[in-house]
């Protein structure tokens, strides 16, 4: 299979190698997102040992771990360790005149099974790290535990890591490489449905009418995602039942803390609990209005586009699902909605192509940080929003619309734009941008020309500028 993307990633692991000294790295993220395939990726040519553990016992995982040091090392099968402490005695002395790379994969399927095994590595660490060339990865899949269990204070790991790095689901740009036969809006359309997990958009890379995909993908009783959402919960925390009520609440309109406390019937602080763990594991975002650090006005919105379009479309239509052969009827339930919510993903795919322009040179601003506002106009008293933000400076602003609609955006969403950013805004050099799905009217593009500091971008032309990466 062809590899793709994760450039930042690979060259953060190349870093690590090259020092010749022991590293530890934590490697972690949601499953199914291709931390497996970025690390046997960054293995090859080199010297290394990869272990998968298993959600088994010791001995089967010990006898496993065997083989593979003997495979990674090139030498004849031989006996069993008895322990993880002696394979790794074993380890850290062999890679005492020579860099070895050790991948420990699945950790939390081992750990759990062998409580002790933190400490032992702990103990050989503290032991042999002034003296090894090893480089250790420990990786998991429980955002959770790895957050919890490897990465947190009471960890006995916990200061002996020399990096980290969570691997993330793949942008729009990276993610419609494995959707190589679709064109660009089809490709929009499924990152939509799917996200950027890897294997999800293979799931959906099928040729074929795109109704069809997603009726064969999500609303068949036998499709992929019919129960994804509810294992991925069950797997990541302890009472699902209680997250799922959360992301229903959201994906039911509830975007503010004591909406959704209302909702759950639980106080502020217990709900903050629920909604700080959706958002380690990525499913939930806390947005604050731009240039806020803190604010009153925070809203949340599921930021996974899988979860979004299951709790959006199949969870309120699951009734109808359930009675069989229904998926067109849904379809046709779904299709008058379907360029709404489409409306915050490409809002998304604005800020990732504006992000990947800055870190080329290519922005008439160079901001630290791009995002939507909202807020009260002090005049009109009503409120206000802008799709994105970026601040270079105290004096120098971009200013983002973005439109998936079937129709052309108009002059008037330009003359919005630009009277909202010299109203609200206080900026002296302000860079406007207009993206649109469906191009500009006439009108739009003449007033644009009048205007020294507008750059109309359609859907299209991004997709032109930022192509398929080798």
């Amino acid at each position: 299979m062809q590899f793709i993307g994760r450039r930042n990633e690979l060259r953060a692991l190349e870093r690590h190698f090259l020092s010749q000294r022991f590293e530890f790295l934590v490697v972690y993220g949601r499953r199914r997102v291709g931390k497996s395939t970025l690390l046997r990726r960054f293995i090859e040519h080199k010297k290394a040992v990869y272990f998968m553990s298993l959600e088994t016992d010791n001995a089967i995982n010990i006898r496993n771990l065997s083989r593979a040091i003997q495979f990674g090392l090139g030498e004849p099968e031989g006996a069993v360790f008895p322990d993880y402490q002696t394979a790794f005695e074993y380890l850290f002395e062999r890679s005492r005149d020579e860099r070895i790379v050790v991948v420990f994969d699945e950790y939390p399927f081992a750990a759990r099974a062998d409580r002790s095994l933190a400490s032992v590595l702990q103990r050989l660490i503290d032991l042999h790290h002034d003296r090894s060339k090893m480089m250790l990865i420990l990786c998991g899949s429980s955002i959770s535990y790895m957050e919890e269990e490897v990465l947190a204070y009471r960890s006995p790991l916990y200061g002996r890591r020399t990096g980290q790095l969570r691997v993330e689901p793949f942008d729009f740009f990276d993610a419609r490489q494995l959707l190589p036969h679709r064109t660009p809006e089809e490709s929009a359309l499924l990152y939509g449905a799917v996200g950027g997990t890897p294997l999800y958009l293979q799931q959906v890379g099928e040729s074929g009418n795109i109704d069809e995909v997603l009726k064969n993908a999500w609303l068949s009783s036998s499709s992929f995602f019919s129960e994804e959402p509810i294992t991925f919960l069950r797997q990541e925390t302890r009472t699902p039942e209680t997250y799922f009520s959360a992301i229903q609440a959201i994906a039911d309109g509830a975007s503010r803390l004591n909406e959704i406390a209302t909702r759950l019937q639980k106080e502020s602080a217990a709900t903050v609990g629920v909604l700080r763990t959706l958002m380690l594991l990525g499913i939930v975002a806390r947005e604050t209005p731009y240039g806020e650090k803190q604010s009153r006005r925070s809203l949340y919105r599921i930021a996974d586009n899988m979860f979004r379009f299951w709790f959006t479309f199949v969870a309120p239509n699951s009734s109808i699902l359930a009675r069989g052969d229904t998926e067109d009827v849904v379809l046709q339930r779904i299709a008058p909605h379907f360029s709404m919510y489409m409306g915050p993903i490409f809002e998304e795919i604005c800020r990732e192509y504006l992000l990947r322009k800055l870190a080329c040179g290519r922005t008439p601003v160079f901001f630290t940080s791009l995002g939507r506002w909202w807020g009260t106009d002090p005049e009109t008293k009503r409120e206000e929003e802008i799709d994105l933000i970026g601040e270079e400076n105290k004096q120098k602003a971009l200013f983002a619309e973005c439109k998936w609609t079937n129709a052309r955006v108009d002059v008037s969403v330009l003359d919005t734009l630009e009277n909202r950013s010299r109203r609200l805004f206080h900026y002296t050099e302000r860079q406007l941008y207009l993206f649109s799905r469906s191009g500009f009217t006439d009108a739009c593009r003449r007033r644009a020309a009048e205007l020294p500091n507008v750059k109309l971008v359609t859907f299209a032309e991004m997709v032109e500028e930022i192509p398929f990466r080798d």
